[in-house]
């Protein structure tokens, strides 16, 4: 994975007496979130390896941590989705305006773009919803002794 350089393997973790595994900082869980990683040990297990576009994996398969939280969980990475979706409108919207382009090519591109981007972002808007609610909430990972227990 291309940014796979941005994870933090199990020695970020380990306290310097090596017994017990240390907090997941604020730091790592942002590494781990760009880096399609679980937010808990850092293993690239969101998805399975195939080439499914829309399955994710329910539990980290090294660490147990449950990715979705309870129904509706990933309803914020819709939002996600949806807000750069159209944030990625208004240069077209702008161009328009400036009669720099006519309406029907940038109603064409605008509705292949409302499209393709979705389906290409998905699983990075899903990482990212994950990564906003642990930035949020850190102590809700099992490693910083949240309640969320592994399997």
């Amino acid at each position: 994975m291309f940014l796979g350089f941005l994870t933090t393997g199990n020695r970020d973790r380990m306290r310097p007496d090596g017994d017990l595994p240390a907090p997941v900082s604020r730091g790592a869980i942002l590494r781990r979130g760009l880096a399609h990683a679980c937010p808990n040990c850092g293993a690239h297990t969101l998805y399975p390896r195939a080439l499914r576009w829309v399955a994710m994996n329910e539990a980290c398969r090294k660490c147990g941590l449950r990715f979705e939280r309870g129904e509706g969980f990933f309803l914020g990475a819709m939002v996600v989705s949806y807000s750069f979706t159209g944030l990625m409108l208004v240069p077209i919207l702008v161009l328009v305006i400036a009669g720099m382009i006519n309406v029907g090519p940038a109603v064409a591109l605008m509705a292949a773009w409302c499209v393709l981007f979705p389906l290409a972002f998905y699983r990075t808007s899903k990482s990212l919803w994950m990564m906003a609610y642990y930035l949020a909430l850190p102590s809700d990972l099992p490693a910083n002794g949240g309640g969320v227990e592994p399997r």
